[in-house]
């Protein structure tokens, strides 16, 4: 980049004339100061003009939540190569989507405070999280046995704020010795035992087993 290049010229030139002076016993100090002097004032509106005008990318990732970016005038902005400016001063904040809650925001890896402004001074990488509403799980199980997985196939016990909005369960029924055909309802409508459902809200499982008849007496 443009500024880059003249940094590096100051670094360069600034090199040569501390050796000039450190090691080959300069006499005119001053001279030599104010070479290097003269030099920055050449090419300082150089490097702020080229820093100035300095094009830096956008990127967010949100998952749960909408991040929102606005510039000094309330405008959007949207992600890509080139969206900011240096020293734009810009507005990002974090709203959690329906089901899910405390979101966080972190901008290039550090925490941010939503609705904060910043400066812009590099390419900026924006993540947003949230997590979901905690829900109870309850299970009432008669001749049988209720099991209930998470994605992980953990189990999850019974209680209050056991899952959350958007998990993923999977559900399965076994009666128990000496019953059979086992059924179960998942908030009161009919549930296939093993299969998975995305958390809503409570989940009040009921399960069942009828008693394996007594066979009939052989006749005589």
């Amino acid at each position: 980049m443009a500024n880059d290049n003249l940094i590096q010229k100051v670094i360069n030139e600034l090199n040569y004339e501390i050796i000039q002076l450190k090691y080959k016993n300069e006499t005119n100090v001053t001279m030599r100061i104010d070479t290097i002097v003269e030099f920055l004032e050449g090419v300082k509106d150089d490097v702020i003009g080229a820093r100035d005008n300095q094009k830096f990318d956008l990127h967010r990732t949100a998952t749960n939540c909408t991040i929102t970016i606005l510039d000094k005038d309330n405008n959007a902005i949207t992600d890509g190569s080139n969206k900011l400016t240096y020293g734009d001063v810009i507005k990002i904040s974090v709203t959690a989507s329906s089901g899910y809650e405390n979101p966080t925001i972190s901008v290039n890896g550090l925490p941010f405070t939503s609705g904060n402004t910043m400066v812009v001074k590099n390419d900026l990488y924006i993540t947003g999280n949230a997590t979901g509403v905690p829900y109870d799980l309850s299970r009432t199980a008669t001749n049988c046995t209720i099991t209930v997985l998470d994605s992980d196939n953990e189990p999850i016990t019974d209680g209050e704020n056991k899952i959350k909005y958007g998990d993923t369960i999977k559900i399965s029924v076994e009666a128990n010795e000496g019953y059979e055909n086992a059924t179960l309802t998942v908030n009161d409508a009919s549930f296939t035992s093993g299969n998975t459902m995305t958390v809503t809200g409570d989940v009040v499982i009921v399960g069942s087993a009828s008693a394996i008849p007594e066979p009939e007496p052989e006749q005589q």
